[in-house]
């Protein structure tokens, strides 16, 4: 990747991919003098990051559709929303033509709104991967050491449209031998920060 402003935002963004989507329920197609309508669902973008990240990773979505723009010779709306849903019932946004958030969650949200995306890019971190890794959190001083110590415990997890926080985390404990509730009887909570 070439290292333009947006090459470089690219390059800075991590565990999110890069969909560009059309809606197929509609035949609403842009053209090339109409706005490319950017649809960003990633939480650590500024107007969507939760306070629990406060002062870090405040992504500025606008400059890399400036750079888009600049490149395509054409206009491009951001539109910031924790939804596909919500970012459809915001002023200005009728269409999708890209999103960039979190794989997991834009892929149950396109499949809810019957939305076909292509997946164009793999967004990384600072270290090149494309993957994160994700945390068990015990209180400090718990005896439990693995996730085959958590038998008996109660367990909350992260929001079922998350793979990597519900699923991921239920296989992990499965395979350690400890019996998780289903999933509609799974505890959970949408954020990190409760």
């Amino acid at each position: 990747m070439r290292s333009s402003p947006a090459g470089r935002l690219i390059k800075s963004l991590f565990g999110l991919t890069l969909l560009i989507g059309a809606m197929t329920t509609s035949a609403c197609v842009a053209t090339a003098e109409e706005p490319l309508s950017l649809v960003v669902m990633d939480p650590l973008a500024a107007p969507l990051s939760c306070p629990c990240v406060e002062g870090y990773a405040q992504r500025q979505y606008e400059k890399f559709a400036a750079a888009l723009a600049e490149k395509l010779g054409r206009e491009v709306t951001v539109t910031f929303a924790e939804s596909l849903e919500k970012a459809l019932q915001q002023p200005g946004c009728s269409r999708i033509d890209i999103v960039v958030g979190k794989d997991s969650v834009v892929r149950a949200d396109a499949i809810k709104k019957k939305l076909s995306l292509t997946p164009i890019a793999q967004l990384t971190g600072k270290d090149g991967k494309t993957t994160q890794t994700g945390l068990i959190v015990v209180p400090s001083g718990d005896p439990a050491q693995n996730a085959g110590d958590l038998a008996g415990y109660r367990v909350i997890f992260g929001s079922p449209v998350c793979e990597e926080k519900f699923a991921a985390a239920r296989n992990l404990m499965s395979e350690a031998g400890v019996d998780v509730p289903g999933v509609e009887e799974s505890e959970t909570s949408e954020a990190c920060s409760d």
